[in-house]
């Protein structure tokens, strides 16, 4: 596994997020932290491409590519399309 950004902290510190690739398959996955529920490992939707980027929009995580964004809402185990 490599971290392909930084963490990125909610604002208000409960909750950690970060991009990891895995070498061999080049599959993106987010790692989310919070204090109050375990470690959440979920892969990239597939259709975020080229480079990523997450930020936090108030209790939701954003991930955005190339082309899409899609959002990870509070107690959500996937992300889901952002129009």
């Amino acid at each position: 596994m490599e971290f392909i950004t930084a963490p990125r902290w909610s604002s208000d510190s409960s909750a950690v997020a970060i991009i990891a690739e895995n070498y061999d398959t080049h599959v993106a996955k987010v790692i989310v932290g919070t204090w109050a529920a375990k470690t959440l490992d979920i892969p990239a939707p597939s259709q975020a491409e080229g480079s990523l980027g997450a930020a936090w929009d108030g209790n939701a995580l954003i991930l955005s590519g190339t082309n899409r964004k899609s959002r990870l809402g509070p107690g959500a185990s996937d992300f889901v399309p952002v129009n």
